[in-house]
């Protein structure tokens, strides 16, 4: 029987990465890093409430429906105009309704201030501080 283990993971927290050549709907370019990072709701601890009250009850819905779930990464592209404007879910395996579903919180997020540069709003990616990865 297959276990669900959540791994909440602060690595990369605020860091971003590159996609170089990457285009997203509302973004001419995607930094991996300026000196201001995006930002959710004021604090470094809120994103862990949103994953809590949010993303956890679809993985454990799936895995209940015998339909578990796991990626390595989640890592989102925060917009000059405060949204979440791409979510990239990394070595995603499993249930593409709980994939949709994630999503559609992820995507509906409030409360980001984007990343500047030079005091200029900038398309910037961001690592959420979380995984999951089903364990034997």
């Amino acid at each position: 029987m297959k276990r669900l283990k959540l791994f909440i993971t602060v690595v990369g927290l605020g860091v971003g990465f590159m996609a170089m050549g990457q285009s997203t709907a509302s973004c001419d370019k995607v930094y991996d890093y300026v000196p201001d990072m995006p930002d959710y709701n004021g604090s470094p601890n809120a994103i862990f409430g949103f994953i809590e009250t949010e993303l956890n009850p679809i993985i454990t819905e799936a895995k209940a429906n015998g339909r578990p779930i796991s990626f390595t990464k989640l890592v989102l592209t925060i917009n000059a105009s405060n949204e979440v404007s791409n979510i990239e879910f990394i070595d995603f395996k499993g249930d593409e309704m709980a994939k949709k579903k994630l999503k559609a919180k992820i995507a509906a997020m409030k409360n980001w201030k984007s990343a500047t540069k030079e005091g200029t709003p900038v398309c910037c990616k961001f690592f959420m501080p979380f995984q999951c990865v089903n364990m034997d």
